[in-house]
């Protein structure tokens, strides 16, 4: 059952349910999730990656959801780090630069990345 919705029955097979979940404009930007649900600045991220390493040259919203799918929930300030593999791919020095300026406008109060997840 849904929240707010009337019970349903339901026999076998493939089931899909559709929703649509409207962002308020004026919300922060404190997590990954945060990021990637706003269009706009989910673009300056991309944008802030393309070209600038091989990782990031066919298709880089894919590659960079691929890497920051496990970081969901986490503060938007792990995207530079996670999105380099905090440090264990060579020469992403211009991407982590880059992604760092752009969640710093974004995200301005996200929180720090907890010492845990710091590369």
């Amino acid at each position: 059952m849904l929240p707010g919705a009337a019970p349903e029955t339901l026999g076998h097979g493939l089931h899909e349910r559709t929703v649509t979940v409207p962002q308020a404009r004026g919300d922060e930007i404190l997590t990954v999730r945060g990021l990637i649900d706003d269009e706009a600045a989910w673009n300056r991220v991309v944008e802030a990656v393309r070209g600038k390493h091989g990782a990031y040259m066919a298709d880089p919203a894919a590659t960079l959801t691929g890497a920051l799918a496990h970081e969901l929930d986490s503060t938007a300030r792990v995207v530079p780090g996670a999105a380099t593999m905090y440090g264990f791919i060579p020469d992403m020095e211009a991407v982590k630069a880059a992604l760092d300026a752009v969640i710093a406008e974004v995200a301005p109060n996200a929180a720090e990345v907890p010492a845990a997840q710091r590369g």
